[in-house]
């Protein structure tokens, strides 16, 4: 089971990705980070366009709650009992209840299944309060740490309109299951333009990440009893390169973080 103390890294100021080595902890905790970015493209030639593309990354990496100078491993996308959600399990926000501005009912409905639907969005405000940002940190991972990373990405030229979604399923018993991650990427499609047409295609993008947590659920025969989801999106014009991302790193706390 989770226990703080064994979530601890060996670093004062620094947290240290899961599983590394020099750390016995066996308990961990996972964040939420969101990233957006775009450049001109400058670096490409006729051969390749592998370094815009990875500077573009770079800038949406390091563009939220600092994630900067790690190396991320992808791992599937679970919390069990011994990892604590930052944000939710632990850290917890008080306007982590708040209405979703796309879920103004406040509940999805499928399969006969009514689920309490929350924005993600304090998740993602409780890790930066942790790591801090690129300008101003606070208590990031280690630079050149390993990190487990529950992640989607996408590049793109332009002229192209691109998003990552994320949603947290909060199982009902967690000292028996693990809490869901669902991550998405793709295209908004750039004939979706005005505030009320947009609005309804990210509702349904959103809605969508709702009811895959739901799916799984029933692969699973897991209920989760809550469900939180957000996104980022950005619109890359001709001449640039976006990416948006999301990733929810496993890692382990820096002690002088413990009583933030």
């Amino acid at each position: 089971m989770f226990d703080i103390s064994k979530a601890a890294s060996p670093y004062k100021n620094f947290c240290l990705g899961y599983g590394n080595s020099e750390t016995s902890a066996n308990s961990y905790l996972v964040g939420l980070t969101f990233g957006v970015g775009k450049s001109r493209i400058t670096l490409n030639h006729e051969g390749s366009k592998n370094l815009d593309e990875i500077n573009v990354f770079d800038i949406a990496e390091a563009s939220g709650a600092y994630m900067g100078q790690i190396n991320m491993v992808t791992v599937s996308s679970f919390c069990g009992p011994m990892g604590a959600i930052v944000g939710y399990d632990i850290f917890r926000q008080n306007k982590l209840f708040k209405a979703h501005r796309f879920f103004p009912e406040g509940k999805i409905l499928f399969r006969k299944n009514k689920i309490p639907v929350f924005s993600a969005l304090p998740l993602v405000e409780a890790t930066k309060k942790i790591f801090g940002t690129v300008d101003d940190r606070k208590f990031p991972i280690i630079p050149g740490s390993i990190v487990p990373c529950a992640t989607k990405d996408i590049v793109k030229e332009g002229p192209v309109h691109i998003y990552s979604g994320f949603g947290v399923g909060i199982a009902k018993d967690h000292k028996k299951d693990a809490h869901l991650f669902m991550e998405d990427k793709g295209e908004i499609p750039l004939h979706v333009q005005g505030e009320e047409i947009e609005f309804e295609y990210k509702h349904k993008i959103l809605e969508n990440i709702a009811k895959s947590i739901v799916e799984i659920g029933k692969n699973q025969r897991v209920f989760y009893k809550e469900i939180l989801v957000e996104m980022v999106d950005v619109i890359v014009q001709p001449g640039e390169i976006g990416c948006a991302l999301v990733a929810a790193p496993y890692f382990t706390l820096a002690k002088n973080a413990i009583d933030l």
